[in-house]
């Protein structure tokens, strides 16, 4: 299960890339890149708008898989703390990674596919 949620949001990124190139020449110069109550509200160059939304889409995945691929190795080192009678190591709360590492899996499939269906909907809205 943790798979599918890793990999759905680069299939739908990788899916809205190839939207954009292949209606790259049907849309204006001018984009319209942000809605209010249906009406355009804010413009920006499609050579600039599209790269940007791609680029932070794919940066955001590769950030939260690179977390989500190893998360032993974000978590393995545990503090060491100091007290009256020496250093001591807590012990390590494995139920508390559990709940970070689930956190992080929603945030991936949330954000990635919420943003790769954004970006679809801000060309759909430009073709006409």
């Amino acid at each position: 299960m943790r798979r599918f949620f890793i990999l759905t949001p680069w299939i739908l990124a990788e899916y809205a890339a190839g939207y954009v190139l292949a209606h790259w020449e049907r849309l204006p110069p001018v984009m319209a890149v942000s809605f209010f109550h249906g009406a355009a509200s804010g413009w920006s160059a499609k050579t600039t708008a599209l790269p940007l939304m791609l680029g932070l889409i794919f940066a955001l995945l590769g950030l939260l898989t690179a977390i989500l691929w190893r998360p032993e190795r974000l978590w393995s080192r545990t503090p060491v703390t100091l007290s009256v009678t020496g250093p001591s190591v807590p012990a390590r709360d494995e139920q508390g990674l559990a709940t970070q590492l689930k956190v992080f899996l929603a945030t991936h499939f949330v954000l990635g596919t919420g943003m790769a269906l954004a970006l679809i909907r801000v060309v759909d809205r430009n073709l006409g």
